[in-house]
């Protein structure tokens, strides 16, 4: 074997780093990007593109990525053919900054899908939606945290900073974030195949859905009951898919129930000490409802494995739960 096959090989295997390189790129694009302002300004495009094209590059000279297909240089000649359109644009635009803005934000979705098509696979796609899922909860919890915890990580403003937003900085941006996140980990609790991803999943939605809460979003609701609905409706194992949703549903519905009650977290004006006060307390019972909720998502997938349901009942029960989201979406 000549030496330059094995430098490539050795190159190759050392910069495939496998699941964890598909898990950490799911953390970067679903809480990275989050944090920094919501991915808003050109600073965030020029370092996701920096941070997608590089390894690219090297895995495709290497030799370790993935062969591309047809529809993935399609996609890739697509978003390159746009990006070179907007910087086009500038010559008869009445803003050339403007146009190269939106040249360098094509460039970091190109980065993006070049990454994700070089390293993710069928086998390892649910490896980057755990990284996404991963990436929300952390971004989100703490957007919660600024909120519960007011005179630690937040400078406590109850007036302009009334509608939770931070990191991201738009609240309905913030809200419909969390509940994205909130679905994802429902779709994880029915569909893992691992019962500690299951029972992580489970614990999730707790935070998320409270966080959406804060943001006092009417869309994310929207979003969240929409999304859903149509998840139930395009999924085989749309029976699985609503029990999951059944069982963090009653969890995440106390949480709100209790934010709702907590006066000085939710109503302008409120003083620095009474919001402390809620905050300490509301953050215990949010805890103790996730710890819930996983316990609950343990013994659903502990349960799966042992009892088997015939055609009657699970047609008895998707009727039931039909008759439930209908009332419950009309209530």
């Amino acid at each position: 074997m000549a030496v330059d096959d094995v430098a490539s090989r050795s190159l190759s295997e050392t910069l495939r780093l496998g699941p964890f390189a598909v898990f950490l790129l799911g953390m970067v694009l679903g809480g990275g990007v989050a944090a920094s302002d919501g991915g808003y300004f050109p600073e965030t495009w020029a370092w996701i593109a920096a941070l997608t094209f590089v390894p690219a590059a090297v895995l495709l000279i290497a030799g370790g990525g993935a062969r591309l297909g047809r529809l993935d240089l399609a996609l890739l000649v697509a978003l390159a053919g746009l990006g070179g359109w907007a910087l086009l644009s500038a010559v008869w635009s009445s803003s050339t900054t403007s146009a190269v803005f939106e040249a360098q934000r094509t460039l970091a979705y190109l980065g993006v899908a070049l990454l994700t098509l070089v390293i993710v696979n069928q086998r390892t796609a649910p490896l980057l939606l755990g990284g996404c899922l991963a990436g929300v909860t952390v971004v989100a919890g703490y957007g919660l945290l600024t909120r519960l915890l007011p005179d630690r990580l937040a400078s406590f403003d109850s007036i302009s900073g009334y509608r939770l937003s931070e990191p991201i900085g738009y609240w309905n941006g913030l809200g419909v974030y969390a509940v994205m996140g909130a679905l994802l980990a429902v779709g994880f609790l029915a569909r893992s195949e691992q019962t500690v991803i299951r029972v992580l999943a489970a614990a999730t939605p707790v935070v998320l859905v409270t966080t959406a809460y804060f943001t006092f979003s009417r869309g994310a609701w929207i979003a969240l009951a929409v999304g859903f609905v149509v998840a139930v409706a395009f999924d085989p194992a749309r029976l699985r898919l609503l029990v999951a949703g059944l069982v963090v549903a009653p969890w995440c519905a106390v949480a709100v129930w209790l934010a709702s009650r907590a006066d000085a977290l939710t109503t302008r004006g409120a003083a620095l000490t009474d919001a402390r006060a809620d905050g300490r307390d509301l953050l215990l019972a949010i805890a103790a409802l996730s710890v819930a909720s996983a316990a609950a998502g343990l013994v659903v997938a502990l349960a799966e494995s042992r009892v088997q349901v015939g055609a009657s009942a699970r047609r008895v029960f998707a009727a039931a739960v039909v008759v439930a989201v209908v009332a419950g979406g009309a209530a």
